[in-house]
């Protein structure tokens, strides 16, 4: 008797359904890892990007507040472009005007994300801190700061070093 020969295209074997379940695992989880990687690389990135944005504003201001005479940095007076300095530490006391974003609806929506607090401490009668600070949440809703302190002496820069 003879034996029935299978056809050549029959032979050929294929993936079992055991094989093919562990296959689509291990690129399910290799999507998910990848995917959380993703969205915490997004987060660093927005946390560095809004750091450095607070970093540049602050240096502003702190550079428009040693820029001021030394009387204008006294609490009892009001300084331009900025709150009276009677409100120290509120809150948000710190505001830039249209001029400081010349104008551009998305610099100044970028910056208003930011709330800037200042205070001005007297140290002694020809020296003073100033402590600006920078808050703001990132887009995982976590609350972030950066703060900036100087000194400020009356008789310029050699009153600091001197220090």
């Amino acid at each position: 008797m003879r034996r029935a020969t299978v056809p050549p295209h029959r032979r050929q074997s294929g993936f079992t359904i055991f094989e093919l379940s562990m296959a689509v695992m291990v690129m399910a989880f290799a999507l998910a890892t990848s995917l959380t990687v993703i969205q915490m690389g997004l987060r660093a990135m927005d946390t560095a990007r809004n750091t450095t944005i607070a970093a540049q504003l602050l240096q502003s201001v702190m550079e428009d507040l040693r820029m001021l005479p030394w009387s204008a940095t006294s609490p009892q007076n009001s300084v331009s472009s900025l709150e009276a300095a009677s409100s120290n530490n509120t809150r948000g006391n710190v505001t830039l005007d249209a001029s400081f974003t010349n104008g551009d609806a998305a610099a100044t929506a970028m910056v208003n994300r930011f709330t800037l607090t200042r205070n001005i401490t007297d140290i002694d009668a020809s020296m003073k801190m100033i402590d600006l600070t920078a808050e703001w949440r990132g887009i995982d809703g976590r609350a972030h700061s950066l703060k900036y302190s100087s000194y400020y002496g009356k008789n310029g820069l050699h009153d600091y070093l001197v220090r």
